[in-house]
């Protein structure tokens, strides 16, 4: 997964990205990447948020099937 500053496009460094069934998370890296590898492959709600943005609550399918996300 990777979140990105919609106006600049650069990556957003730990945003917590939080699995609201099992409240798990992860937080972001300096690249704004993080791995799902806590959301079930079954995928989840998720909440995605970080202090001066506006939060962001999703569904997120997590397969490995499935292509990058990003948000």
């Amino acid at each position: 997964m990777g979140i990105y500053d919609e106006r600049t496009g650069s990556p957003i460094d730990s945003a917590e990205v939080r699995d609201l069934a099992s409240n798990s998370f992860a937080l972001t890296t300096s690249t704004g990447t993080l791995s799902l590898f806590f959301v079930d492959t079954a995928g989840a709600l998720v909440r995605i948020r970080k202090v001066g943005y506006a939060p962001v609550t999703m569904f997120v399918e997590n397969s490995p099937a499935d292509p990058p996300l990003t948000i």
